[in-house]
């Protein structure tokens, strides 16, 4: 009796190569969507992400191994940080909260000093690690531990224990001790050097750290009497402006890759930064390396989004990210929204305002040096050159100088009339 033979042995050897026919066509059907939806002349533009090989700056290319006590001083602040959040008994409604009240008022009722107290005394550990982390000469944001949720610096810790930083200052400064209360918002300063070639991360991380600690350099400083610590204050100021008010990357998601892949080179992860390639060549290596290493950080997104587009783009990122087309392309189309792009505008907008007032802070600590010393304060910033700064600083979002506002008696932005 014969038996019919199956037809599965078929289709299953078939099946490569009609999904090989699949393929072939997907990058002129995507190549046509995204131009449709980009128009011929942005289109091109963005071509060139994908097409024209760059070569990186020598400064991006070399990337040296941290110092070991800076790693092991990471290590440190991480164990330490991992101590607080078992045993911490929460509060983070309270430091909000009293935060809030003393940029406010600058003071607090004798009940809310005793809760800044007991705030700052169970963060002593991590915030002494923090410090120690920060204060190291070769210190940057790419050597905090990465959040391995999301596969990037966890921004919502570090800027809450720059806050309770900002609450010891307070109280240091309540009890007298200014140098004590300066040099803690020294260290949020500190905190947030950075690489010219950094993730989008560590620019956004600095400049939330720079926008906490300027908002804490009047109050405190306009208690102190000591114009030579003052001055102290102002020269790292000086020394610390090129590290954590870098300039905002002309193509910010290939600094963001590059920033990425830098850290994972120090990780022991094989990255080429040296090989000219298209810009997106260096999105698809750390998009790999951070699949590989991170994947939880994308299980995590699929979950959390609500959008089915984005869902199965990042299906595709984790298991194809071996083409570019799939992975790559589906994701800078999402970048090229209006609304991803506005968003980087924005931050962009965030770094050139806080950088403007890190420049106002400076200014305001020349002359309350002045006032104490019993001298005038110039009219214009280019007088107090070279005594107080190598260059004339000029404001971050006009490129003028800042301007001298004679019914507040201090320096102010140079459009602060629009």
């Amino acid at each position: 009796m014969l038996h019919k033979r199956s037809k599965w042995p078929w289709i299953l050897a078939l099946l490569p190569f009609l999904l090989l026919l699949a393929l072939i066509p997907t990058r002129a059907f995507i190549r046509i969507y995204i131009e449709n939806q980009l128009g011929p002349e942005q289109y091109t533009e963005f071509r060139k992400y994908f097409d024209e090989p760059v070569t990186l700056p020598e400064e991006w290319r070399v990337v040296e191994p941290f110092p070991a006590d800076l790693i092991e001083a990471a290590a440190q602040f991480a164990e330490a940080k991992s101590a607080l959040l078992k045993s911490s008994s929460g509060g983070i409604i309270w430091k909000e909260h009293l935060y809030g009240g003393l940029k406010n008022s600058g003071d607090l009722p004798p009940d809310k000093w005793e809760k800044v107290h007991s705030i700052i005394s169970e963060h002593t550990e991590v915030l002494d690690a923090y410090s120690k982390l920060v204060d190291h000469p070769n210190f940057e944001l790419a050597v905090l531990p990465i959040d391995s949720k999301w596969g990037t610096l966890d921004l919502y810790k570090i800027s809450e224990y720059t806050k309770v930083l900002c609450l010891k200052a307070h109280e240091d400064a309540h009890q007298g001790d200014l140098e004590k209360a300066l040099d803690s918002i020294l260290t949020v300063f500190r905190g947030a050097r950075h690489h010219s070639a950094g993730t989008l991360m560590e620019y956004m991380v600095a400049t939330v750290l720079v926008g906490i600690a300027v908002g804490e350099v009047e109050p405190v400083a306009s208690r102190c009497a000591d114009p030579t610590l003052l001055r102290r204050v102002l020269s790292e100021l000086n020394e610390l402006d090129a590290t954590i008010n870098q300039e905002f990357p002309s193509s910010p998601l290939l600094s963001d890759a590059v920033g990425q892949l830098r850290i994972f080179k120090r990780l022991g992860s094989k990255v080429d930064l040296e090989t000219p390639q298209p810009p997106a060549g260096f999105n698809r290596q750390a998009l790999r390396i951070q699949i590989e290493k991170y994947p939880d950080s994308f299980t995590h997104l699929e979950r959390l989004t609500k959008s089915g587009f984005l869902r199965l783009r990042l299906r595709l990122e984790r298991f194809a990210w071996q083409n570019d087309v799939v992975s790559l392309l589906f994701l800078s189309q999402e970048l090229q929204s209006a609304d991803a792009w506005k968003s980087l505008s924005g931050f962009e907008e965030d770094a050139l305002r806080t950088a403007q007032q890190f420049d106002l802070a400076r200014l305001f600590l020349v002359k309350r040096i002045l006032e104490m010393e019993g001298r005038e304060t110039p009219t214009t910033v280019a007088e107090l050159v070279p005594e107080f700064f190598e260059e004339e600083p000029l404001d971050s979002i006009t490129g003028e100088p800042y301007k001298w506002d004679a019914e507040t008696g201090e320096f102010v932005a140079s459009n602060a009339n629009d």
